[in-house]
């Protein structure tokens, strides 16, 4: 999506919920657990549309931001290669299983 402000996501939010009406179909925000990427306009616009959701991270989206950002650090030279993927694999492992809970009743 080009244009990532915060009243496209609440428009888009807004619209999903006029479909949900029309269609007669319930739903419990409270209830309800979404996984997205950690843009912070979408974060604060399913804040504001389903308020008590439960909010949680992408995997994907954040170790692959670390591995960007070690590339910016210059962490992926060839002396600091081995040790900068052992070092973000052991984090990333750490973080699955802090989360494994949570993931598997998603």
């Amino acid at each position: 999506m080009s244009n990532k402000k915060l009243e496209t996501y609440n428009k888009i939010f807004s619209t999903i919920f006029e479909i949900l009406k029309m269609e007669n179909i319930k739903y419990e925000p409270k209830a309800i657990k979404i996984m997205c990427d950690f843009e912070l306009k979408l974060r604060k616009s399913i804040k504001i549309n389903f308020i008590g959701a439960d909010l949680i991270g992408s995997y994907f989206h954040y170790a692959k931001n670390l591995w960007k950002k070690a590339k910016k650090l210059w962490l992926f030279r060839k002396i600091y290669f081995k040790k900068t993927k052992l070092v973000i694999n052991n984090y990333l492992s750490h973080i699955i299983e802090i989360y494994k809970p949570r993931i598997s009743n998603f």
